[in-house]
């Protein structure tokens, strides 16, 4: 994946970075299942999607991070990130009723960055991680704001890349105001 979804570092404060993300589009599938099997399940339409199963038959180039948060411990939303200019206006509709275009607005965030093998309970506790050095930091008066809506999971690689070599994040929406 050479594409990658921008972002600007706000701040680093060594346990997590605060991030603002432009607008970007995503192609989502909700699905059932259990962590792992609900992201591979999820992979296949969102990749006909990008490859051509759209109402322009339009390719889109494969941009990372795929995405992945969880409704219930059963019930999970998998995106891909669409690559940066392509918008809800220009965007190929999606012929598979399971795929769903929706827009992210601008917004800041915070993040922690971690390698390794991709399963639920090691993003829960990386979650759980991250969660807790914001709440830290904003008990301490280094960040100012809240976090908002749940812990997101980003996967940057393929699954083919070594398990040692991935890029995996945790991504918490936070309002700043």
């Amino acid at each position: 994946m050479s594409n990658q979804l921008p972002y600007e570092v706000i701040k680093n404060f060594g346990d997590f970075e605060l991030r603002s993300y432009p607008t970007y589009l995503l192609a989502q599938v909700q699905i059932r299942g259990d962590f792992i099997t609900a992201g591979n399940s999820a992979f296949n339409p969102l990749l006909r999607y990008i490859t051509g199963q759209n109402s322009k038959k339009a390719q889109l180039a494969m941009t990372s991070p795929v995405l992945q948060n969880s409704v219930e411990p059963d019930h999970h939303i998998v995106s891909f990130t669409l690559p940066v200019g392509v918008t809800k206006a220009i965007a190929p509709m999606p012929t598979d009723e399971k795929v769903h275009l929706v827009e992210v607005e601008a917004h800041q965030a915070v993040a922690v960055r971690f390698s390794g093998g991709w399963n639920f309970d090691r993003f829960l506790a990386k979650a759980e991680e991250l969660e807790d050095a914001v709440t830290e930091a904003i008990r301490g008066g280094w960040l100012k704001g809240e976090m908002v809506g749940d812990p997101y999971f980003a996967r940057y690689n393929s699954p083919f890349t070594p398990w040692f070599m991935r890029r995996n994040e945790v991504i918490i929406a936070v309002n700043t105001q």
